[in-house]
């Protein structure tokens, strides 16, 4: 059994009043069991005021996780918070792990990194948590694939850091004390937990119904749909000039791989002179590629679905939420409206952590990557949750 104990604060300026905030509102001393680990999601200045350090230094366990624009927990959210969720048990364990810099041979520092986190122990984990810087060099799909290779498909729950900067200058991992913009944090999860993934992403009703088949790709850079250049294509539907695409913050591309599992969302970062565009994540050749629509009303559909299907699962202990930022521009004025919409529909039935991310990794049904019938996919425009 895990317990669960969460606490926010938006002390910035004092590391002292901040440790004492986070400690009155978990209250280790009376509710801490054998094993814990801390996931956390913040500002950054929360990193650079040496507060996430007194917060580490102050617990007797480990504490994990990213930075990002938006965060809270069933008691209070807002921009330039941090919220700590903190799950304990006598019989699950965590181990956690900082891995080597991927600026230098990626895979093999991203393999060999879990490989040493899980020689720890004999047994295989039930639960692998990911937490990523933003990454500029390789894709989402690229971590979570070196991850399965590494593991043999163990569940992967995870998120990769965002700030409030254009250019996500600010975005880092952190893991304790130390932080980085090309680190991943590990979490892996042993012994008596039954974790249950849930995702939403873009309804079916918002996805135009013409599908077209990738013929040029290269990682995420998608160059060619039905053999015209993809910038050529979006022109023909009105949502690109030659020069720059329309709202690409609220198109959602929706790519099936056709590997029996659900498709994927992917966000449009970039047109390129050639017209092509840099996504989110990969786009295989092969895949069948659908353009979709979020709006504001889609985002509070979507999200109550998912917190109505966690509220379904018996015996709920806790909730991890991670929402895509392009989520969160959906949003509009109304940026509370998500995870007001949590807040309402789990009210104290279990404590939760939310944090908006720039890209979401959660498994998805279908596939036969892993013994849950599951398989480890990379997300953008989605809601998913980990509930114990």
């Amino acid at each position: 059994m895990i317990v669960t104990l969460n606490a926010y604060t938006e002390e910035l300026d004092d590391a002292e009043a901040a440790v004492s905030q986070v400690l009155s509102q978990l209250e280790p001393e009376f509710h801490l069991k054998s094993n814990a680990i801390g996931i956390v999601q913040c500002y950054p200045e929360f990193l650079d005021n040496g507060i996430v350090e007194a917060i580490a230094d102050a617990l007797p366990f480990d504490i994990v996780g990213t930075t990002t624009m938006f965060n809270g927990t069933q008691r209070d959210h807002g921009g330039l918070g941090l919220s700590i969720q903190v799950l304990t048990s006598e019989d699950v364990f965590f181990s956690s792990y900082y891995s080597a810099p991927l600026a230098e041979n990626p895979e093999r520092n991203v393999k060999q990194s879990y490989k040493a986190v899980a020689a720890r122990r004999d047994e295989p984990p039930v639960l692998m948590f990911t937490f990523a810087p933003f990454l500029k060099t390789i894709g989402g799909d690229e971590l979570v694939a070196w991850l399965d290779e590494a593991s043999g498909g163990v569940p992967n729950f995870g998120s990769l850091a965002i700030d409030h900067t254009p250019d996500f200058s600010k975005a880092r991992s952190f893991f304790n004390g130390d932080y980085s913009w090309d680190r991943v944090g590990f979490v892996l999860v042993y012994g008596n937990a039954s974790p249950r993934f849930l995702m939403a992403s873009v309804a079916e009703e918002n996805i135009l119904p013409q599908a077209v088949t990738i013929t040029k790709s290269k990682g995420n850079v998608l160059m060619e749909v039905n053999d015209i250049p993809f910038g050529q294509y979006l022109e023909q539907l009105g949502l690109a000039d030659g020069e720059s695409i329309t709202a690409k913050e609220t198109l959602p591309l929706v790519i099936d791989i056709l590997d029996g599992a659900q498709a994927v969302a992917r966000s449009m970062i970039a047109l390129t002179p050639e017209g092509h565009v840099i996504l989110g994540g990969t786009a295989p050749v092969g895949a069948q590629l659908r353009i979709g629509t979020m709006t504001y009303l889609d985002v509070a559909e979507t999200a109550e679905m998912m917190f109505d299907a966690a509220m379904a699962t018996e015996r709920q202990q806790c909730l991890i939420v991670f929402s895509c930022l392009s989520r969160f521009f959906a949003l509009e004025s109304r940026i509370n409206d998500e995870i007001e919409t949590g807040k309402t529909l789990i009210q104290d039935h279990a404590p939760f952590l939310f944090g908006y991310t720039g890209g979401e990794i959660c498994p998805v049904p279908g596939g036969r990557r892993n013994r849950e019938g599951t398989i480890n996919k990379f997300h953008n425009f989605t809601i998913i949750a980990c509930v114990f």
